[in-house]
């Protein structure tokens, strides 16, 4: 998995009221801790690891992420939401690897949905993948289990600074690979300042004038080598924090994958938690 921005690539959630958002945290984020590791080179995810992960699928083919929410919402990226007709969106939980029917997967059947509805940001800018944010409800209810969970949302303005971030998805493995990974794959890097994160793009050769946006969150390393990539927008950068998996970020753009001096752009979820929760509440 690695992430880029000139070509914008596809990297291809109150008031529901108090006791919704508590009935969400006491079973939400629920998965092992998982050791740092790397896209870009192949690590591959287990049954169970990232339970919240969706494959967002158009005529059979994957071309974004998402996360689940609850057991009718998802949240991605709008412009993974937008890029089809609602009517094409097909929404896939519990898959591991999207070309082929898994024989364990026999005891815990993939979920598959359309979509009922599908909200973008009121301000969401497709050119500069501003407010880069968009909750899809299911035609159906997900049928919790060891594949499907819903991920933690994080606290309005919570802030992840210096945190590892876990990145996940069937991105593609390296900026030149053609098509997306089977399998799914997934990287942690470190979450840093946008101060840090615009001085960064700065500091590239030749340098990328980039405003780095309070809406955003960057996380990468300076050297590169680990990041997500085409295939892999809208998919969940989540933290693990207080025992539980929080939802920090949403893959949204970057400048190529893996790149010194180009660290992965993400929608900032914290910035949007009450959007998110009003959304909800206005369409049960």
């Amino acid at each position: 998995m690695n992430s880029s921005f000139p070509t914008i690539h596809t990297y291809v959630i109150v008031v529901i009221s108090a006791c919704i958002s508590i009935a969400q945290s006491q079973f939400c984020g629920r998965a092992p801790p998982i050791a740092q590791a790397r896209i870009v080179g192949g690590q591959r995810a287990f049954f169970g690891q990232i339970p919240w992960q969706v494959s967002i699928q158009a005529f059979g083919t994957h071309f974004c992420g998402a996360a689940i929410l609850n057991d009718r919402w998802i949240i991605t990226a709008a412009h993974c939401a937008s890029a089809v007709q609602q009517n094409q969106l097909q929404l896939v939980i519990g898959a591991l690897d999207i070309t082929k029917f898994d024989a364990f997967l026999q005891m815990i059947p993939e979920q598959r949905f359309g979509a009922d509805r599908v909200i973008l940001n009121e301000n969401f800018n497709r050119r500069q993948l501003l407010f880069d944010i968009a909750l899809i409800r299911l035609d159906g209810r997900i049928n919790f289990n060891g594949q499907a969970q819903p991920v933690c949302l994080p606290q309005q303005g919570e802030d992840f600074v210096g945190s590892m971030g876990l990145i996940s998805g069937w991105g593609k493995l390296g900026e030149n690979d053609v098509g997306s990974s089977a399998q799914m794959n997934f990287v942690q890097l470190p979450v840093m300042m946008n101060r840090d994160c615009q001085m960064m793009f700065s500091n590239r050769d030749p340098p990328q004038k980039v405003i780095i946006r309070n809406e955003w969150i960057c996380a990468g390393f300076r050297e590169g080598g680990r990041d997500a990539c085409q295939g892999d927008s809208g998919g969940p950068m989540t933290v693990f924090k207080n025992g539980v998996w929080e939802l920090a970020g949403i893959v949204s753009g970057g400048f190529g994958c893996a790149r010194a001096n180009s660290p992965g752009i993400f929608t900032r979820v914290a910035s949007f938690v009450d959007w998110i929760n009003q959304k909800i509440a206005a369409n049960p």
